[in-house]
């Protein structure tokens, strides 16, 4: 498969601007047919024949299909944890770049376990990093601003960051890939997330910021008074533009999931989204081109209270709910296992044209 421009170029200004694509209701009407017509009744199999149906429209076949599968984690670190509201420090995010390298973190083991692609992503932790097997060094800064009183990103940093994000489904999609799976690592990544979320729904920030990596209750509150403290700073409004809101309060790891998804679209690609941080990411893609939310698979809902408004903004429905909150788009790889049996539910099962009785007798 093809781009529309060769990977790494620069497709415009402002690329994220170009159409989406939109997918083929006459292959979501055939999947429908098909489920109508299997040994089982109707509904029976609930949300997965509803996925198996969805990713049937996604990839114009009434005979959907998730491999390959490619998995991209994007790395960075948020400046806000120089404000003490995170029990990570700059350099975890380091040790656990080696440790994905090495093949020891969950995401890496869930890749394998599920036969596909991984790459991590360096787009912006703290720090110097030796060159590593599996990691990709496209770093924009070391790390954004404390965006409490300051903006994480500026404008070009955010483009940049969003690029590579494009850059990386554009490879993903030459090398054949039919399903997309982001997910990401960094120090003060769920306060950017409560962050964006405050202020992209008109919340407040003691109703989406929760324990991330596991804070006590002091410091939880003191992550609520500093992330109120950036909503007032920024006076973000409804009206506010969401790339002004992602470059305010976002990271580079999040505009780079935001880029990514944007080409999905663009590209007529499946992608499934992780947790609090990818979903943050997601809503952002949606404020930018709506036409993004149609290829979006939403794979669980986490512990983080943020979560849960996030995807109500996207009418989502996620396959999963596990309380899982690592990140590193671990809760999405598990649900690349829900995903594939319903696609070989959908494809394999026998009809009733094959049985001797209908169900509906």
């Amino acid at each position: 498969m093809s781009v529309p421009e060769a990977r790494g170029a620069k497709v415009t200004d402002y690329w994220f601007e170009q159409a989406s694509k939109s997918p083929k209701q006459i292959f979501r009407q055939q999947a429908e047919a098909r489920q109508a017509c299997l040994a089982k009744p109707l509904g029976s199999l609930g949300e997965l024949e509803k996925v198996a149906v969805l990713l049937a429209a996604m990839q114009s076949t009434a005979r959907p299909a998730i491999d390959p599968v490619h998995i991209t984690v994007f790395a960075a670190d948020h400046g806000v944890i120089d404000e003490g509201i995170s029990s990570s420090h700059e350099k975890l995010t380091r040790e656990r770049i080696r440790i994905f390298s090495r093949g020891g973190a969950a995401i890496s083991i869930l890749a394998r376990t599920q036969g596909a692609r991984f790459e991590l992503v360096n787009v912006g932790a703290r720090g110097q990093l030796e060159p590593m097997q599996g990691v990709l060094n496209r770093v924009v800064r070391q790390g954004t601003a404390s965006f409490v009183d300051q903006v994480a990103m500026q404008e070009d940093e955010c483009f940049k960051a969003m690029a590579i994000g494009r850059d990386r489904v554009d490879a993903a999609w030459e090398s054949g890939c039919r399903l997309w799976l982001a997910g990401d690592i960094g120090s003060g990544a769920t306060s950017a997330a409560a962050a964006l979320a405050a202020a992209c729904l008109g919340l407040k920030a003691e109703q989406v910021c929760g324990a991330g990596s596991g804070l006590d209750e002091d410091v939880l509150a003191l992550k609520v008074a500093r992330v109120a403290e950036a909503l007032r700073y920024h006076q973000i409004t409804s009206a506010t533009a969401p790339l002004k809101v992602l470059q305010s309060l976002g990271g580079l790891e999040i505009a780079a999931q935001v880029g990514g998804f944007i080409r999905c679209a663009q590209l007529g690609l499946p992608a499934m989204v992780d947790g609090v941080v990818g979903s943050a990411a997601a809503l952002l893609a949606v404020r930018i081109q709506p036409a993004v939310r149609q290829w979006l698979i939403f794979s669980h809902v986490s512990a983080e209270p943020a979560h849960e408004p996030l995807l109500a903004a996207m009418e989502a429905r996620p396959l999963l709910n596990l309380n899982i909150r690592l990140g590193e788009g671990s809760g999405a790889a598990i649900a690349l296992g829900v995903l594939r049996q319903a696609c070989l539910l959908h494809n394999d099962m026998a009809t009733v044209e094959e049985m001797e009785w209908d169900w509906a007798e």
